[in-house]
């Protein structure tokens, strides 16, 4: 297993040639204040995965979103690409500030898969609060290979799948039109409801016994 990056759901996606898939997101410590962003780069036809990362000492969520758009711009170039986020805020923020720019892009709202870029983002915010400077790396990885010690749970499996029919959907279409981003967004909102509706559940089921139940003799006694 790489150091860097874990088997977030979509690690071995079968994605098409000349289709960047970018993870990404930033975190702020405080509004204003530090603050850090991540993004992971993967194509079926790059040899390495790219992260990007960096953290600012003092700013706003627009400064690391325009930071990160800015990094991101430079990386896909003429090529498409299907972005994942982990909020609808920054998603949307995202989305307005790449109209400036002509490439085919997505963006989606989808927080277990981007669980490594929030963690990076989240150390860059750290390390720039900690030595009160810019900072920024551009690193690159190996891309996954299948490890005895991965293996999908129910919950991963399901958005793993929905990213793929994601890929498949677009594959060939025209990203910007209104409806293929609509059907795309539609179909991982209702994953993502049926993972968070389904660990509530198992939340209340494993918690049911935690809180002792009144006796007949004890409410008798207390009426």
């Amino acid at each position: 297993m790489t150091p860097l990056l874990s088997y977030a759901p979509g690690w071995n996606l079968d994605v098409p040639a000349g289709t960047l898939v970018i993870r990404c997101d930033v975190v702020m410590n405080q509004r204003p204040g530090a603050g850090g962003y991540a993004a992971i780069l993967e194509a079926a036809d790059m040899m390495e995965t790219i992260l990007l990362r960096g953290g600012i000492p003092d700013g706003t969520t627009d400064d690391l979103v325009n930071l990160l758009v800015t990094r991101l711009a430079a990386e896909i170039r003429g090529n498409r690409a299907v972005i994942l986020t982990r909020s609808p805020i920054i998603g949307t923020m995202l989305g307005k500030v790449f109209k400036q720019y002509r490439m085919i892009r997505m963006v989606l709202n989808m927080p277990l898969a981007v669980a490594d870029a929030t963690r990076h983002a989240a150390v860059m915010a750290e390390r720039s609060e900690h030595l009160r400077e810019f900072h920024e790396d551009r690193l690159l990885s190996a891309r996954y290979a299948p490890c005895e010690e991965h293996s999908d749970n129910q919950d991963s499996g399901l958005v793993h799948a929905a990213l793929q029919n994601l890929l498949k959907t677009v594959s060939g279409a025209n990203l910007n039109k209104e409806e293929v981003q609509k059907a795309s967004q539609n179909a991982l909102d209702a994953v993502e409801a049926a993972r968070i509706s389904r660990l509530r559940q198992t939340l209340r089921t494993n918690t049911a016994n935690d809180i002792p139940k009144m006796t007949k003799l004890a409410k008798e006694n207390r009426s």
